[in-house]
């Protein structure tokens, strides 16, 4: 159904001759991504909404984000699969912060920070293998991982002043990106061996 849709509006933009037919392919791309990317974060949107967690929601997407944005991380290898791999993930999040026990939360907080920081201290930034980064850029977006992981950091103790659950929820969310950057580093090198 999101091929026909992705077709149609391609072949719509070509129509109203908005894009060439030469640059179908790579507006087919944008939008099939577009439109995955709302599913995905419109299901997100519906779970949260549906279990009452909408503010640890967004505090897991403010502690994920970022670093994904800034540092990389892993790519599924079709869309379906990344939709089922970020719902998956969020999903597990989620679960951990509604079950996780006040006598755990300040351990698991700390733990959270620590792991997360000393993954994308070794792992980031990682490119993708249709857009590898030069020696600079990869200078540039380690230092922005850097940055951004601190930013987290002391967002998280922040938050922690307002809802101990919202922090360690940014915590996760910071830990989520940080492991998918050590899968995508992984994925990475095994790319480049080929």
């Amino acid at each position: 159904m999101i091929l026909k849709w992705t077709d149609a509006i391609v072949y719509l933009l070509i129509s109203e001759n908005i894009i060439s037919e030469n640059e179908k392919d790579v507006y087919r791309y944008c939008v099939q991504t577009f439109l995955f990317q709302g599913i995905t974060y419109g299901i997100i949107l519906f779970l949260a909404s549906y279990f009452d967690i909408v503010a640890l929601t967004i505090t897991y997407y403010v502690g994920f984000l970022p670093i994904r944005y800034v540092a990389g991380g892993y790519h599924a290898s079709n869309h379906v699969r990344c939709l089922l791999l970020t719902i998956g993930i969020y999903a597990l999040a989620a679960n951990m912060c509604l079950v996780i026990t006040y006598k755990f939360i300040y351990p698991v907080l700390v733990l959270n920070l620590i792991v997360s920081s000393v993954l994308i201290i070794w792992a980031a930034p990682v490119d993708h293998k249709n857009r590898p980064f030069s020696p600079r850029e990869k200078e540039r977006f380690k230092r922005r991982s850097y940055i951004i992981t601190i930013v987290i950091i002391v967002l998280s103790l922040v938050v922690l002043t307002v809802s101990v659950k919202m922090s360690v929820a940014m915590s996760l969310g910071a830990l989520s990106a940080a492991c998918s950057l050590v899968a995508g580093s992984i994925q990475r090198r095994k790319e480049q061996l080929c």
